[in-house]
């Protein structure tokens, strides 16, 4: 990875628009010129709509009939919101700078009412007595069971609306 590139992955956060210079509604060429290559991609499999991710160190991106439909900044990513959210943060941290943060049911994100194109996945270590060692991490759903453990393990990026 070159240095610009690496700067770009220091770049804001910004709800409903962008991460590291990828734009909701970019074209997968316009990804590969801004941040090159990825580590490895993914193809979808549900037809006959083409789905693909790509894979780079602390950022993903979505693509739908090769357009960006998300961006997900991983933990590792160096950016943060303006409010000065980062992936990696606390339960409670999370929730010093968005004291409302809610679960959406329908989508299955952490969301912040009053914020548009912005959502949150939140994990925790597992409990000895929940799942097999070799999964590092559960997803808080619903509610928030361990806010001791949880963090917030990626932020994404997309044109979903809340209201």
């Amino acid at each position: 990875m070159n240095a610009s590139v690496a700067n770009l992955l220091e770049s804001p956060i910004i709800p409903a628009v962008e991460i590291a210079g990828v734009r909701i509604g970019d074209t997968r060429d316009q990804v590969l010129a801004k941040i090159g290559k990825p580590s490895f991609a993914r193809p979808g499999l549900r037809k006959p709509i083409y789905r693909e991710r790509l894979h780079y160190a602390g950022l993903s991106v979505a693509l739908e009939e090769f357009k960006v439909f998300m961006v997900i900044a991983e933990v590792g990513y160096k950016g943060a919101t303006k409010e000065g959210l980062r992936a990696g943060a606390s339960w409670s941290e999370l929730n010093q700078i968005y004291p409302n943060v809610a679960f959406y049911e329908t989508k299955m994100v952490w969301y912040v009412p009053g914020i548009n194109g912005m959502s949150f996945s939140i994990v925790r270590p597992p409990h000895l007595h929940e799942i097999p060692a070799m999964i590092p991490y559960v997803d808080e759903e619903y509610q928030m069971v361990d806010p001791t453990g949880a963090f917030v393990y990626s932020i994404s990026v997309h044109d979903l609306r809340y209201d």
